[in-house]
Order: structure tokens, then sequence, then C-alpha cells
């Protein structure tokens, strides 16, 4: 279904009667600003599911603080919902805990974990889906996948918390593959896909993906190598572990990263620029675009493909691609067998010991 203002304006007005509360509270905020009627028309109508315990929270102090940031009228405008869960994942993608003024946000990337920590759309190892809180001068958006929405009127303050209303819905982010699709990585899922390799990234929580630009994949960059050489590279630019802009440019010396591929490759920061260098020191390339948010981590896009150091008669013929359905020659499950079959013998020792 999907939603017109048009269609909830009636409802509106008896919606901001029902939801008047004495004094200064998060709810008075919202439904004393006309241009978000239609979100509170959207939370108590009750077309798309009871929400009166979430109206409770926003109305009362004692429940603690919070951030949201508010979608105007306009934003609602052709989003579709189709039904209450999503509703309530969405609402939940747009609130913060504690209370963040504007001023709070440092300029440049403010990555923020929202309340949204359903596992249909949280697959972060602690806190919840984040949202990238970019600011630039007096201008703040709010980042989440690979589109932004414009904060339009900020600091709208109440005794629990503040309100930021913004001029689109934040939709929760999409998997690696749909998100990049979105950035303009088209080459890159190409590459991800004809290797299989999508549902290997896809199972990982808490990832960072330095994918190359579509510039990067010129027509022989990589025509030398076969299918399971190219997924062994598609796996040097996967590291587990969140590597958000805030964390590479606040390096001070060279960092050594070990990747899904199973060897390293050096990040550095020179002149504000982050630059990633491969093993062998034949390939530099410079990270042009951050923190582009999945469902399961952050995607970085660089201006050319590393190399690992693996010759390509290395590479263990068995690893035809990263996954696969059947769940074979998956480079990126291997590596996670291995851990756990450390992680046992650490185990048994241990039993070994107490006997």
């Amino acid at each position: 279904m999907y939603f017109k203002t048009s269609a909830v304006a009636a409802a509106a007005v008896l919606a901001t009667s029902a939801l008047a509360q004495s004094g200064n509270s998060l709810v008075d905020v919202i439904t004393g600003n006309s241009d978000l009627s239609t979100l509170t028309a959207l939370l108590t109508n009750g077309t798309f599911g009871n929400f009166s315990s979430l109206v409770n929270t926003l109305s009362n102090s004692t429940n603690g603080n919070w951030t949201i940031f508010a979608p105007s009228n306009s934003a609602f405008d052709g989003v579709q919902i189709t039904n209450s869960t999503d509703l309530t994942s969405i609402l939940s993608y747009h609130t913060i805990n504690g209370s963040h003024p504007s001023s709070q946000f440092k300029d440049g990337s403010n990555i923020v974990a929202t309340n949204l920590t359903n596992s249909t759309y949280d697959h972060f190892p602690s806190g919840g889906v984040p949202v990238n809180v970019k600011v630039s001068g007096s201008v703040v958006n709010v980042y989440y996948g690979a589109n932004y929405a414009n904060v339009t009127s900020a600091d709208n303050t109440a005794s629990n918390g503040v309100v930021h209303v913004i001029n689109a819905v934040l939709m929760p982010p999409s998997d690696v593959n749909s998100t990049a699709l979105q950035a303009g990585l088209d080459k890159f899922v190409n590459a991800l896909n004809s290797t299989n390799s999508t549902e290997g990234i896809n199972k990982k929580s808490g990832i960072t993906i330095f994918a190359p630009n579509d510039g990067a994949f010129s027509s022989d960059a990589l025509s030398k190598y076969n299918s399971s050489q190219l997924a062994n590279i598609l796996a040097y630019h996967v590291v587990e572990g969140l590597y958000y802009s805030t964390n590479l440019t606040n390096l001070t010396s060279p960092m050594n990263i070990t990747t899904e591929a199973g060897s390293n490759f050096t990040l550095d920061v020179s002149g504000g620029s982050v630059k990633l260098t491969d093993v062998s020191g034949n390939e530099t390339a410079h990270v042009i675009k951050t923190d582009i948010l999945t469902d399961n981590g952050v995607i970085h896009i660089i201006d050319a493909i590393l190399i690992p150091a693996q010759n390509a008669s290395s590479v263990p013929t068995n690893n035809t691609n990263i996954t696969s359905s059947s769940g074979v020659g998956s480079l990126f499950e291997s590596r996670e067998i291995s851990r756990i079959a450390v992680a046992m013998t650490v185990m048994s020792a241990f039993a070994a010991l107490m006997l």
C-alpha cells in the first residue's frame, strides 16, 4: 500500500487531538508541527498497527531521552509499506537513544546506532542498524544505504529529546548486492554474481567492503584470472570488522589488515586521503567514497583493484567460488570453519587438562 498525504488528512486531525499531552514532550512537538501530520496519523489511526506503546514512551520523560528523525508530510509520498511489521521497523530506524541536537554531530560522518534491532534487518554484531549523520557546514544529511535524507528543520527541542524533520523516509539498508547496485557499482556486483560470491558475503555480520568502482574494471583488468582466482581477489576486498571513515581517517600510522582471502593489505592516510596498498606493494587504491551502509556492514568505494599475494597457481583448485548453494568451495565459509576448528581444539585441550 502506498501512503498519500491526502489519504490520512482527516485522520491527522483526530490524531492530533488524541495525542495531545501536557508539557512539551516529543509527542507534543510532533503533533504541534503541521508538517508532521502524516506521521501523527500513522502513529494513531491503527491501520498499520498499534503504536500506543511507542506513543506512551515518547510522551513520558521518565522513559529517557530520544532523538527522532521525523519524515515530513511530503516525505511519505509514494512510499510503500506492506504491513505493520515493516512500519514498526521503519519507525524504529528513525529513533536514536539519547538527545542529540545538531551541534553534537561533528563535521563529516557520524555513525549512530538506531533502535532498529529486528533480525530481519539487523545483521550487525551489536547495537542496532546504524545511520550516518553527515554534516557539512550548516547542511545535515542522514544517509541510509546509498541514499540520504536532508534535515530541513533541526533541533525541535522537547522535554525528553529532540526532533529533526527530514525530507525522506529512512528505509533500512539492503544486502550488499542491492546496496552496491544503488551506489553504481554494477561491475563489482557482476563479479560477485559471476563467482557466486554473494551468499557468502551476505552471511557475514559486521564486515567492511572496499569495492572497486566501475572504472577500475577495465576490459582486460581481470581477464587472465579464472573464476577461482577472481573469487580470491574479491575476498581480498572484504574485511571482517567494521571500519568506518572515522576509524580510517584517525590512523596515525599504517595499519595492516587481514582480509577474507587470508592475506593482508596496508591502510594508510596521506594528506587526508585514505589509501590501500596490496601486500606486494604493486597496487595502490584510494578511497573515493565512504560509509555506504548495508544491512551487515559498510562499503567504501575505491578506484583500483587490489591483487592478493597468492600467485594464481597457489589458489586451491577446489575453491571455485566464494560460496555456492551446496556450500562447496567457499572461501568465507572455510575461514569460518577454521576458526571453529581452532576453538574446538582449544576446548578439547582444556577439557583434557581438567580430567
